[in-house]
């Protein structure tokens, strides 16, 4: 893959552009309008891994971008198949009836209610395909006996397929739900009725109750917001998570704390290869005759295989995990371990695995460039300073490398932060500085003694000193969080000026050293990012509220209503302001039953179902009706039946002379699989 004479050096790098390449061809799968063909997928996939690894085994002097393109066609092309694969049944309308399920996991939606997953889904009278999971709310408290992995549930409950983006260019839910085959969500009113199903037992399932049962236990025996912390570092579960806490979390930029990621999985992994090298060492007879390292890396890795399990796996886990195994394999086979070449591996096998979707979502973004940043940025600096000579020279290095890690941590995970969650912690730098050194000093060392004392009934000291690590994070994360203008509210940008800004950082930390060429691609995302408006007129899906954007900000029809959705537009907007006031903005008066508005010299109506007028189509009206739209006249019409199958729509006046630009959320009549359209197995030839 490399050119005759091409230094090991420069090979790396290009096999390192490649898989990146191969990451933006799965986007590129997602991202499109129309679902390939299983055929044409399998050749897309097969053609690029082929000729990927025909000129890795004839090292032929192909040009780098043939080789980045072929890695984007077999990514594209894998994509599609993995979509293939899945082809998960979505249900087709609203339904409410009798449920039956076996339980695959246990949280709480947003809301704070109960919500269980299910699988092996039984729908009593339903004649459409079967669903292979539901995520279903339960409104209201769980009986006393709580409730565990692998039961059976029966339970009427009223279902829906999952929802689409709020608007065109935000979250799909669908997508995110149809990768995890989830064919419905919704809700049901206790009480449940509780059932042994016939395949209960298996691995998973005995992880997932042991998952579930340390859960509780650390709740129970911990105070109540320390608790729930715990739980979230340790098994992932935060379904007991105080909202006050969650939220000063993010504001002091301390949120991936409770994402079990390579911090933790580093410092678990950390202290057990440290504890047992130390304790081999002590051996005299151990130390000098067998290979302590690799032995003290082999039982950190069983330490790190324990930890994914009762973690919950997800990608942020799987993704250290794997970053872990590499690094510990590298020093079992006397190789370095910390490179960059592990991090690009370690999304590769990710990519591989993974569902179709996962190169697109936040987690899966800022955990990679968060690693990556740092794995460049401490290579950069390494060599460059001498050994250290004393204890203050120890103590000002220590401080200097947690002042790098947070700044270049927070730099590399700050646009995506910003693109999916439209906010920017100002004072992150100062919360980890303080917040980390607790973490890895006090809490991580009091659950790895936790665990080691609770065979022998001794686990209560190690989960106080554990406790009180917490209660001290959780106070600085309340105290930064408090400052003013702690978290700046940023406005949503287009998907191209986030790949532009991924590329320019891709550039600097894979390019040779002090290569800064990918700085003007990234300045050039941020500027695309500025400069993209914002729509003037956003219609929800349902047709029942808008929200108009003026010089105050972005005005609301009305304050109920489609409130999910409402208060995505304002995040997205970079607004701060809740619905009430949203609402009570200049912009909407009520003539009798209808909405009016105005934007230049266009002139908005909104009709609400039952209101009994009868829509007049008139040059410069865009009219929002509850019904069909007139199909001739001079006025732009959305009628229901338009929302029904295009989702959402983003309008954008250009002046008075020309029709607005509406953009749809479907802008291609849903021919993708998790969007309605038909799958790519009744599709595919």
């Amino acid at each position: 893959m490399s050119e005759p004479g091409q230094s090991p050096r420069a090979a790396g790098q290009v096999a390192d552009a490649a898989i990146v390449a191969f990451g933006a061809g799965m986007a590129v799968y997602a991202a499109l309008w129309q679902e390939p063909t299983p055929r044409m997928a399998a050749l897309w996939a097969a053609a690029g891994a082929v000729s990927l690894v025909w000129l890795g085994w004839k090292r032929a002097a192909t040009p780098v971008p043939v080789l980045l393109v072929l890695a984007v066609v077999c990514g594209l092309g894998l994509g599609a198949l993995k979509t293939v694969r899945i082809a998960t049944p979505v249900i087709e309308r609203d339904w409410y009836g009798p449920v039956a399920g076996r339980i695959v996991a246990l949280d709480r939606s947003a809301g704070g209610h109960p919500r269980v997953l299910l699988e092996d889904v039984t729908l009593f009278g339903w004649a459409g395909p079967p669903l292979e999971r539901v995520r279903i709310v339960m409104r209201g408290d769980l009986p006393d006996r709580p409730l565990l992995p692998g039961q059976g549930l029966l339970m009427e409950a009223g279902l829906a397929a999952p929802k689409g983006p709020v608007e065109p260019g935000g979250f799909d839910f669908r997508r995110y739900s149809y990768f995890r085959q989830i064919g419905a969500t919704g809700f049901a009113p206790l009480p449940v009725l509780r059932y042994p199903p016939a395949d209960a037992r298996g691995w998973r399932t005995w992880i997932e109750v042991r998952r579930v049962s340390l859960s509780r236990a650390l709740r129970s025996r911990m105070d109540g917001r320390s608790g729930g912390f715990a739980a979230a570092i340790l098994t992932g579960d935060r379904s007991e998570l105080d909202p006050a806490d969650v939220a000063h979390l993010r504001a002091a930029n301390l949120a991936h704390l409770l994402a079990i990621s390579g911090l933790h999985v580093g410092m678990l992994t950390g202290l057990v290869f440290a504890l047992a090298r130390l304790a081999l060492l002590m051996l005299p007879s151990v130390g000098d005759r067998w290979p302590v390292r690799k032995i003290a890396a082999l039982a950190a890795l069983a330490a790190g295989i324990a930890y994914l399990g009762l973690s919950g796996g997800n990608v942020a886990t799987q993704r250290a995990f794997v970053m872990v195994a590499i690094m510990l394999g590298a020093v079992m086979l006397d190789r370095p371990a910390l490179t960059i070449r592990s991090v690009t591996i370690a999304a590769l096998v990710l990519l591989c695995l993974g569902p179709a979707g996962t190169v697109l979502e936040a987690g899966f973004q800022m955990s990679f460039s968060a690693t990556l940043a740092l794995v460049a940025a401490f290579g950069a600096v390494r060599g460059r300073f001498g050994p250290a000579k004393g204890w203050a020279a120890l103590a000002t290095r220590w401080l200097a490398a947690l002042a790098l890690s947070a700044l270049v941590a927070g730099a590399a995970t700050a646009p995506f932060a910003a693109y999916h969650f439209n906010l920017a912690p100002r004072y992150g730098l100062v919360a980890n500085m303080l917040a980390v050194p607790v973490m890895g000093s006090v809490i991580m060392p009091g659950a790895i003694a936790a665990a080691c004392l609770a065979p022998i009934g001794l686990a209560a000291p190690a989960l106080w000193v554990m406790g009180k690590g917490i209660a001290l994070v959780l106070a600085i994360a309340a105290t930064v969080a408090s400052w003013p203008g702690a978290v700046a509210a940023v406005p949503a940008g287009p998907p191209m000026a986030l790949a532009l800004v991924t590329a320019g950082g891709l550039w600097v930390c894979l390019a040779a050293r002090r290569n800064w060429g990918g700085l003007p691609v990234a300045a050039a995302g941020i500027a695309l990012w500025l400069l993209t408006p914002r729509p003037d007129l956003i219609v929800a899906p349902s047709g029942r509220v808008a929200g108009l954007l003026t010089e105050a900000g972005r005005s609301l029809s009305d304050a109920r209503g489609d409130r999910f959705a409402v208060e995505n537009w304002l995040a997205a907007d970079g607004d701060t302001a809740d619905l009430k006031a949203a609402a009570e903005r200049p912009g909407w008066t009520r003539d009798g039953g209808l909405r009016l508005a105005r934007s230049g010299a266009w002139t908005i109506v909104l009709m609400r179902e039952g209101e009994g007028f009868e829509p007049v189509c008139r040059a410069q009206h865009l009219l929002i009706l509850p019904g069909p739209a007139p199909q001739n006249g001079p006025c732009v019409a959305i009628g229901r039946s338009d929302l029904d199958q295009r989702g959402a729509v983003a309008v954008y006046f250009r002046g008075s002379n020309k029709r607005p630009d509406l953009r749809w959320t479907d802008p291609a009549q849903r021919v993708r699989p998790w969007a309605g359209g038909p799958s790519v197995l009744q599709s595919g030839q």
